[in-house]
């Protein structure tokens, strides 16, 4: 998970991203709802970014790599 924030991360283009993604949130989710603590339940948000931004370049990628094979 830690991986997400580095800059030198190289995701592979079919990983789990998105399941990732569902268990940060899921798990900042019920963080929050048990201790009722914003601060505390944000404490992976920074990685929660990460991974949408990585989910969000691996569909771009694979649409242009569609687009180039269809094309």
């Amino acid at each position: 998970i830690a991986c997400y924030t580095c800059r030198h991360f190289q995701p592979w283009l079919d990983g789990p991203h998105e399941e990732v993604l569902d268990n940060l949130i899921a798990e900042r989710e019920r963080i929050k709802a048990k201790t009722n603590d914003l601060q505390m339940a944000a404490v992976n948000d920074r990685t929660i970014y990460a991974v949408q931004q990585v989910v969000h370049l691996c569909e771009e990628r694979q649409r242009e790599r569609k687009e180039t094979s269809n094309g």
